[in-house]
């Protein structure tokens, strides 16, 4: 029951339903019981966000029934990424790096919302923190 749901939260998610989404997350956990994994809150999240709902996905995020994994916070900077929210992108990144330290492309993700936003001193921090654990 639970590849079903994924693919209509996907599919909202891409098609800009939010309503639909959030109709259709409701119904896999009050009607049909379904206890949602990561992936049903990174869809649930990523839905958020391409709609500008940043403030939604991030109480999502904080208040999920299970510990947000890295595609989970992967979804919510992206978001916020689109969104121009450098603040809470950092703050998702940090839990990101916590959790995967070790991968360059979460460095490489965190400067790239850096230097859109024309933070240069952030920039190289993170370029220079790539240094020295030679990611």
């Amino acid at each position: 029951m639970e590849l079903p749901f994924f693919g209509v939260l996907s599919a909202c998610s891409h098609g800009g339903l939010v309503k639909k989404g959030l109709h259709y997350f409701k119904l896999m956990t009050n009607d049909y019981q379904v206890f949602p994994d990561s992936e049903h809150y990174t869809c649930l999240i990523d839905l958020l966000g391409r709609a500008g709902l940043l403030d939604e996905a991030f109480i999502v995020l904080t208040s999920m029934s299970i510990k947000p994994d890295p595609s989970t916070f992967g979804a919510f900077i992206g978001a916020c990424k689109v969104n121009g929210n450098v603040g809470l992108a950092k703050w998702a990144a940090e839990k990101l790096f916590t959790l995967e330290p070790n991968k360059p492309v979460n460095c490489t993700l965190m400067s790239n919302i850096y230097s859109t936003e024309g933070h240069w001193a952030d920039v190289a921090r993170v370029r220079q923190m790539m240094i020295e654990v030679q990611l």
